[in-house]
């Protein structure tokens, strides 16, 4: 829209976001053996990891994978996130994992993601994570 924000990613002026169900929704993953803890529940480090995965399956979806970085050179990068734990999640429990978009402008998107164990539906966790937009160089130099 003229004057108003632009989503920061001019290789996909042609995607209608409107598409995209909101908030996304992931239940694919499970939680892994070796995420697992001395205390028998997944590892705090490994809800970054299991949101990760999610928030992956979105940029698929999205167009912005790694084919669309290397063949833009523009990529995102996170600049902050919080994280909160509500509830243990243990070994093969499988997770769903919303992801939404809540405020973006040329430069920045804002998401938060929330957590749940899939068969009973109580929450896990949640997490808001700002990204944002940058040319980048992948040649390494």
């Amino acid at each position: 829209a003229a004057g108003g924000p632009q989503f920061p990613y001019c290789y996909m002026d042609n995607l209608d976001l409107s598409r995209i169900r909101a908030p996304f929704e992931t239940d694919r993953l499970f939680v892994r053996p070796d995420w697992i803890d001395y205390n028998g529940h997944m590892n705090v480090a490994y809800y970054i990891k299991a949101f990760d995965e999610a928030f992956d399956e979105l940029y698929v979806v999205m167009g912005v994978d790694g084919e669309a970085i290397r063949r833009t050179g523009i990529s995102t990068f996170t600049a902050e996130m919080h994280i909160t734990y509500q509830r243990e999640v243990k070994e093969a429990d499988r997770l769903r994992i919303t992801t939404q978009l809540i405020d973006f402008d040329a430069k920045r998107m804002h998401f938060i993601q929330c957590m749940y164990h899939a068969e009973p539906g109580y929450p896990g966790g949640d997490r808001r994570v700002a990204h944002h937009a940058a040319s980048i160089s992948i040649t390494g130099k």
